[in-house]
């Protein structure tokens, strides 16, 4: 049992390839054949039964499927915007302003459409998407969350709504408040790598949405790795595998 394999996905190809390459050029990728120590999983319908293996989940159903993940905020009583969900039968009639946006793809503001409660004259052609209130915050943030740790967070800067790009981005000094609540987040959606998009609006968190690929930089690549490689250390020892 040596090493770390990575499931891979066409969603998170560039991540991909930069934490695999720090991976390797550490020594730390499984070989063809040998059962990892570690494995990070993307698929929806994964079951590990075997305990011989760290099982790192993306449970990217509930990340990736931007429906099932409100819905389960909305459960857990999680702040985060007012959502409605097909076929819209609460839908308010006012000029709020709100978001449209889709089950699934939404990522870097693709498909996302700016509109106000009282002009969507017809729902049900939303049928594969949700409605959110637009809150206007005051900050918002991105935070990487892995294995139960923020690892990195940034601060968006951009003045758009929808303020996805990289460039809008500033690496942030430490906010433990902030920080405390997106671990706390992915901890009771049960997610254990993820970013989480965070907003500040009157002095409260609200979870924007959490993406189960999030886009990793070379730096922040070679802190996961870092992560990783300690992790590895820390469940060979307790397996007594050498």
């Amino acid at each position: 049992m040596l090493g770390i394999a990575i499931e891979k996905t066409g969603i998170w190809n560039k991540s991909y390839k930069r934490l695999k390459t720090i991976l390797k050029n550490k020594n730390l990728i499984c070989c063809n054949g040998h059962e990892p120590s570690i494995y990070i999983n993307f698929s929806d319908d994964f079951h590990d039964n075997n305990t011989n293996t760290l099982v790192l989940n993306r449970n990217v159903t509930n990340a990736r499927d931007k429906v099932k993940m409100n819905k389960l905020l909305d459960e857990l009583n999680i702040l985060h915007p007012k959502t409605y969900y097909y076929p819209f039968l609460d839908l308010p009639k006012d000029k709020e302003e709100c978001i449209i946006k889709p089950q699934f793809r939404g990522g870097m503001g693709r498909n996302i459409i700016l509109t106000t409660f009282n002009k969507i004259k017809y729902p049900e052609e939303y049928d594969s998407c949700f409605i959110q209130q637009l809150i206007p915050f005051d900050r918002e943030f991105r935070v990487i969350v892995f294995n139960g740790e923020s690892i990195a967070a940034r601060e968006k800067i951009s003045d758009e709504v929808i303020k996805n790009r990289e460039s809008s981005e500033i690496v942030l000094t430490a906010i433990k408040s902030l920080e405390d609540f997106a671990v706390e987040v992915a901890k009771r959606m049960k997610i254990d790598f993820c970013g989480a998009d965070i907003g500040m609006y009157d002095g409260h968190y609200f979870v924007i949405e959490l993406n189960s690929a999030p886009g990793i930089s070379w730096d922040l690549a070679r802190i996961i790795a870092d992560k990783l490689q300690l992790l590895e250390m820390a469940w060979r020892l307790k397996k007594c595998v050498f």
